[in-house]
């Protein structure tokens, strides 16, 4: 996903000004974050991970934790400290990782990607 984005998805998120967190780990990019204000306006949380991201061999290893405690700074600092985060919803993997960091089913929706429309769970996180 680090490199798939590529540079004009980078440069795109960076103008309009979203918060990107990059975890480096020995001197290469294992993982990202990219956090901002809620997009889902109906829902009583300010903020939204929109995306955390590892790399398969940076998995399993609390960095995942780190880089979603990160991202809650991040969001306090901005001063949205509830926030939202959204995952597929088939991927049971992390929704137990979302909710063993105290994240609660908020809202369920779909997500456009490519021709389908996926299941998504939204989890919300109350300011802490």
């Amino acid at each position: 996903m680090i490199t798939r984005r590529g540079p004009a998805w980078w440069k795109r998120a960076l103008d309009r000004h979203t918060a990107v967190l990059v975890l480096e780990v020995g001197g290469e990019i294992r993982g990202y974050a990219t956090v901002g204000p809620n997009r889902m306006r109906m829902l009583p949380y300010a903020g939204e991970i929109y995306e955390i991201y590892l790399m398969p061999e940076a998995q399993g290893l609390g960095f995942g934790r780190l880089l979603f405690e990160a991202a809650r700074q991040e969001l306090r600092r901005y001063g949205l400290a509830a926030f939202t985060v959204r995952v597929l919803a088939e991927n049971e993997g992390a929704r137990r990782f979302y909710e063993r960091l105290g994240g609660a089913v908020a809202a369920e929706t779909g997500e456009r990607i490519g021709e389908a429309t996926l299941p998504i769970a939204v989890y919300g996180f109350a300011a802490s």
